[in-house]
């Protein structure tokens, strides 16, 4: 699905970033593509992407980094890449109307994993969001889905999540912990409001 990188397509597209995260947006150029800057919040710079052909993609460092190193934090993966999927439906609905599959390709690199953050009774976080707990995610781990966003449903959210962490742990010999659905349930319900209501705009 090309598209024309003309200053309206860009604006179109920071629209939708903003929409869903609101903040200042940066941007990049070169012939094929343009690059959106974004903040990371407690991580360094995000970028958003659109090139020429119509993919879009984001970048985002894998995790914090502490006084031992890169640690990733499964928690803010998973919101992160929440606003990506909704970003990118949000831009696709709006520019082109369309409303069909996307394929959904992630490449991770390597880090141990952080085991602080997640409160609350239903929260899980670092080794032990998997079973047996791990403690390290190799370099080049991937994961490659078909994703549909609307109509929005969080439980299919939710098993978009399952499936890129199952695909990221058990070249490790690990899958998701059983509770791992009612500890993102409320990051899940958030990004679906958040994209309903941009929807509505």
């Amino acid at each position: 699905m090309p598209v024309r990188l003309s200053g309206e397509t860009e604006n179109r597209f920071a629209q939708c970033i903003n929409d869903i995260r609101p903040g200042s947006v940066l941007l990049i150029r070169s012939q094929n593509a343009t690059v959106f800057r974004v903040s990371g919040d407690a991580y360094q710079e995000q970028r958003f992407g659109l090139a020429a052909n119509g993919t879009t993609g984001f970048v985002s460092h894998l995790g914090i980094v502490t006084n031992t190193g890169l640690m990733f934090v499964p928690d803010h993966f998973c919101k992160y890449l929440l606003d990506f999927l909704c970003v990118s439906s949000l831009f696709y609905e709006r520019s082109a109307r369309f409303y069909g599959p996307l394929q959904l390709c992630g490449t991770m690199s390597g880090a141990y994993l952080f085991d602080g953050m997640p409160q609350g009774q239903h929260r899980l976080g670092g080794a032990y969001l998997f079973e047996p707990p791990l403690a390290h995610i190799s370099q080049n781990s991937r994961s490659e889905l078909e994703v549909s966003m609307h109509p929005t449903l969080a439980n299919r959210l939710q098993e978009y999540l399952d499936t890129v962490l199952t695909d990221i742990a058990r070249p490790h010999g690990s899958v998701l912990n059983a509770g791992f659905r009612e500890s993102i349930k409320e990051t899940v319900d958030d990004a679906v409001k958040r994209l309903i209501s941009a929807r509505n705009r």
